[in-house]
């Protein structure tokens, strides 16, 4: 047997469950897209509780939960207008704070980009002992 006529044969045996992995690769990213306010939700979960997420030390590590649903994030959409931004993005207010529906608002991504607080090192404070 060549090997045209094995691929031919795997073809013919596997086509039906190749489809079928297709079907359902494209269903679940039809879903996704349907519930973006799950997904928001899910995000956030993950940093808040997930101890492997890269972002859990800053998040769950630091003492920050998610007391948000979905329901939450939908009504926080509609009221922030979330839609007519360019790229929303889920900030809390108040960055010490909880995910909590008081706590919460959908901003610009450059924005809350702008609001990060990125530790900045001054070289004129020295610790006693250093040299410079």
């Amino acid at each position: 047997m060549t090997g045209a006529e094995r691929r031919r044969a795997w073809r013919r045996k596997n086509h039906g469950k190749v489809r079928l992995d297709n079907e359902r690769r494209r269903h679940r990213a039809d879903r996704r897209a349907d519930n973006k306010f799950a997904m928001i939700l899910h995000w956030v979960r993950s940093r808040c509780e997930c101890r492997g997420h890269r972002a859990f030390p800053f998040y769950g590590g630091a003492g920050i939960e998610c007391r948000i649903t979905v329901e939450d994030v939908a009504e926080v959409w509609v009221r922030d207008r979330a839609w007519k931004l360019e790229r929303p993005e889920l900030d809390r207010v108040d960055p010490t704070g909880h995910y909590e529906i008081s706590n919460i608002r959908f901003i610009e991504k450059e924005e809350n980009l702008a609001r990060r607080r990125t530790p900045v090192k001054d070289d004129s404070v020295r610790e006693p002992g250093e040299e410079g």
